[in-house]
């Protein structure tokens, strides 16, 4: 059984209090809070280069891969804000091939699956304008140019108001009864 502190001081918020000795002969949680640690540093180059010298010695475990892969996705997800060029600069100057190629493995899927939310963002965003416009088209010509605070409404409605509005322009006699709740 591992005996960990009593209490972490709140300076050691970042585990640096919790002590790698009673756990050295446990690979996979060694690593998981050196990795811990690593992601809690404050600058992301600094803490995704750590947290990768951490899985180093995962990467050459045959019977830790699925483990190495989970913390190579958390450690490339987990609050890192580097740039896409700043990621792929860092993995390539990990020495371990295997290591370096799941690295790059990961994110590269995180890219392609950031890219697909992306363009779903786009879709929606471009089918939320296209509403607007035909919005605003029908509303000018039933009952004439909008003012500043109807124009500002509808530039920030979302698609359920849009919607709503859009099937109310049908019935409405006044430009109250388009935008009212």
């Amino acid at each position: 059984m591992v005996e960990l502190p009593a209490k972490l001081s709140t300076r050691d918020d970042n585990l640096s209090g919790l002590p790698l000795e009673p756990i050295q002969h446990n690979l996979a949680l060694r690593v998981m809070v050196k990795v811990l640690r690593a992601i809690l540093e404050p600058d992301a180059a600094h803490a995704f280069k750590t947290g990768l010298l951490a899985l180093h010695e995962l990467s050459n475990a045959p019977d830790q891969q699925t483990f190495l892969r989970i913390c190579l996705t958390y450690l490339t997800e987990a609050g890192n804000t580097l740039d896409r060029e700043s990621l792929y600069t860092i993995i390539n100057e990990v020495t371990s091939t295997h290591l370096k190629e799941e690295a790059m493995s990961i994110a590269d899927q995180l890219r392609q699956e950031g890219r697909q939310e992306g363009r779903q963002e786009g879709r929606e965003e471009g089918r939320q304008e296209g509403e607007r416009m035909i919005l605003q088209r029908l509303i000018a010509r039933k009952f004439g140019e909008l003012d500043y605070v109807s124009q500002e409404k509808l530039n920030h409605a979302g698609s359920e108001e849009l919607e709503r509005w859009g099937e109310r322009i049908l019935d409405a006699k006044t430009l109250e009864e388009v935008f009212g709740e």
